[in-house]
């Protein structure tokens, strides 16, 4: 298969995907609202994507919904092992950013080369903090879904017990929580 949309020509799980220069934390079909979905003190949430074609991104961002005066947030990214689980050290990581003022946080000047694959948006905060977010009722669940007795719930993202520090951890043989697909989930993008 071909990328069909404007002048991409390598393989692509999602054709019609070959042109977008941005990405989100979930890619969506419809009825998606965005809203404010907070950070939760000492968790990483860690929020699944697809890059259908390989690309070289230079910006990292999240939106600060409402000011969260003396506070910070961390984000970043991370790759997928062979069990399509977040792995190893982030591939990107903010550091520290405040929150003390709404709007785009951005780390800029990167130079980070994505081959097609599953890939790791996380971010996590010393306090809740109002982010942009997505309702994640039109996700498309990437990850699966999680069966317990009779009940199927689609998996939205995994959490990860981390107290909020200078860096993002390692992933590497961590056991994530699974959270469902009714969870808000901050927006962390990638450009």
């Amino acid at each position: 298969m071909t990328g069909t949309a404007g002048t991409s020509a390598s393989p692509n799980v999602f054709p019609n995907w070959s042109d977008a220069n941005t990405w989100l934390t979930q890619q969506v079909v419809g009825g998606v609202t965005i809203t404010t979905a907070n950070t939760v003190l000492n968790t990483l949430l860690v929020m699944p994507f697809v890059v259908p074609t390989a690309r070289t991104f230079t910006k990292l961002y999240a939106q600060v919904a409402s000011v969260s005066a003396g506070n910070s947030i961390q984000f970043g990214l991370y790759a997928s092992n062979a069990n399509n689980m977040p792995t190893g050290a982030p591939l990107a990581d903010s550091g520290v950013v405040s929150a003390g003022t709404t709007g785009v946080k951005q780390v800029t000047g990167l130079s980070l080369a994505l081959t097609p694959g599953l890939y790791f948006f996380a971010i996590n905060g010393n306090a809740s903090i109002g982010m942009s977010g997505f309702a994640s009722g039109g996700a498309i669940n990437i990850l699966g879904h999680n069966l317990v007795g009779t009940t199927n719930t689609p998996i939205a993202r995994f959490q990860y017990n981390q107290t909020f520090a200078s860096g993002l951890p390692n992933l590497t043989g961590v056991s994530p929580n699974l959270i469902s697909n009714t969870a808000l989930n901050p927006i962390v993008g990638i450009q």
